[in-house]
């Protein structure tokens, strides 16, 4: 279990350096968006993946293959110890999972418990609230106070920023995020791919409004004047996100030449981590024989520590010794014959 949540750590930190060190400046927005899921859901599965190698041998020698049970001791059994540190940390573990657990569920009914009259806004579902709200999305509905709609219109780049987040499903990788945070809560990358994929899914809808031709100016401002106002519930998508100087930067950044190189670059680094940090096995070749002769004696009290007695004889050892009469078995069986 060690190693398999050492390698998770370890593929996420490879993955979300890679991130920030050449893609998370690049205009490439989906493409981002689409490694940082992939990249993130890989690290967790490639422990998990098994790769089966054939195996390579010389053919003068036949390869002698022993079983892991044949090479192995018997197993003395013990009384148990009082205190068993497995147990502790699995309780610890399950202790941190359920506090997570209830905060989470505790963040959801926030928002469901949000009153107000909803609209149906340009084929979209929108809550109304009289309280000071400042516009958020949540799943396929957003959120505002009754301030922000003036004669039945809402600022069109309030609503398409918000629509955005909607249409492109980004609660859905907020709510797999915040599930890998809470089963891996032992994982601190989550953190930095947190930052991260909320970052690209406020540049994913600064891009809609933009893609609109509102002023970035106006536009800047109005960002600006939302975030001096409120702060919005944790898994929910905020017009009034903070990190706005990424977001005014990226405003304004073009594609560059690199951009294809960097994509490749990235898809490159998934398939490489795939063949370096997944288990090898190697196939068993036909042209090699297993054989083996067991002469055990199980322990049948605690006390009794005699190993298990293991011979391995291959079939050619038992033709010699039979033609030269050495052979104990053979011995035998001419006296009594």
């Amino acid at each position: 279990m060690t190693a398999i949540v050492l390698k998770i750590i370890l593929c996420s930190s490879i993955f979300i350096t890679g991130y920030y060190l050449f893609l998370e400046k690049e205009r490439i927005l989906r493409f981002n968006r689409m490694y940082l899921l992939s990249s993130l859901l890989l690290s967790y599965a490639i422990p998990f993946v098994t790769i089966t190698l054939p195996t390579h041998h010389s053919g003068k020698t036949p390869q002698l293959i022993i079983e892991k049970t044949a090479q192995q001791l018997a197993v003395i059994p013990q009384e148990q110890e009082s205190f068993n540190l497995a147990n502790v940390m699995w309780g610890i573990y399950i202790l941190i999972v359920s506090f997570l657990l209830l905060r989470s569920l505790i963040s959801f009914l926030k928002i469901k418990k949000i009153s107000g009259k909803k609209h149906v806004y340009h084929n979209h579902t929108i809550l109304l609230t009289k309280e000071d709200l400042s516009p958020f999305s949540f799943w396929k509905t957003i959120y505002m106070g009754e301030s922000y709609m003036n004669n039945n219109v809402i600022d069109p780049r309030i609503f398409i920023h918000e629509k955005t987040h909607i249409e492109q499903k980004h609660s859905l990788d907020m709510l797999v995020l915040n599930v890998l945070r809470i089963f891996s809560w032992f994982n601190p990358i989550l953190l930095l791919y947190n930052k991260a994929i909320i970052t690209n899914h406020e540049f994913l809808a600064d891009e809609a409004v933009m893609e609109s031709n509102y002023d970035i100016r106006e536009y800047q401002n109005l960002i600006l004047e939302e975030i001096l106002k409120h702060q919005n519930p944790p898994l929910t998508h905020s017009f009034n996100f903070n990190n706005t100087k990424k977001r005014f930067i990226m405003m304004k950044t073009k594609k560059t030449k690199f951009s294809l190189l960097k994509k490749t670059a990235g898809i490159t680094a998934l398939i490489s981590a795939v063949a370096l940090f997944s288990e090898r096995t190697y196939a068993e070749n036909p042209n090699h024989f297993l054989f083996s002769e067991k002469t055990t004696e199980m322990p049948t009290q605690i006390g009794d520590q005699r190993p298990y007695q293991t011979s391995l004889i291959t079939p050619s050892y038992h033709e010699k010794k039979k033609k030269k009469g050495m052979h104990p078995l053979y011995r035998i069986s001419k006296k009594r014959s």
